[in-house]
């Protein structure tokens, strides 16, 4: 059976090579007040902390969470926001639990099909059990 030019190129196309980006990684415990600079490295100008979430990294180096901006942002400042919670004061607080994810050789058809068939806004990509990135509908 032939397949089509345009079949051989989209299925060798893999969400790995278009997902955003994830920001520097947190560790776990970190105060709030402190996150800004953690997410402000320096590195790379083109990762930007409201797009690029964090992942929050125990001891032992293990992802336990994924820390986006609206996450920490408005916690950090009590003086900006109404809904601050005073008990709230490390990420481990703010942070969430990465879902859905999609393997790094999802083929971009696939997610297509994935995005038009679930409510979801984003997807977790994740290559050899560790989250890479962040695919959003507006990434393919």
């Amino acid at each position: 059976m032939d397949t089509s030019a345009f079949e051989q190129i989209t299925s060798s196309l893999t969400v790995k090579s278009i997902c955003g980006p994830l920001g520097p990684d947190i560790p776990a415990g970190t105060d709030l007040l402190n996150v800004e600079e953690l997410t402000h490295p320096g590195e790379d100008p083109n990762l930007d902390p409201l797009n690029n979430p964090s992942r929050v990294i125990d001891s032992n180096g293990n992802m336990v969470g994924i820390l986006w901006f609206e996450n920490w942002a408005l916690e950090a400042d009590p003086d900006v926001s109404l809904e601050a919670d005073p008990d709230v004061s490390i990420v481990d607080d703010v942070m969430e639990r990465p879902e859905p994810f999609l393997s790094s050789n999802t083929t971009i058809l696939d997610a297509v099909d994935l995005f038009s068939s679930t409510d979801k806004d984003i997807f977790y990509v994740i290559h050899i059990n560790k989250v890479v990135g962040v695919l959003r509908y507006s990434d393919l």
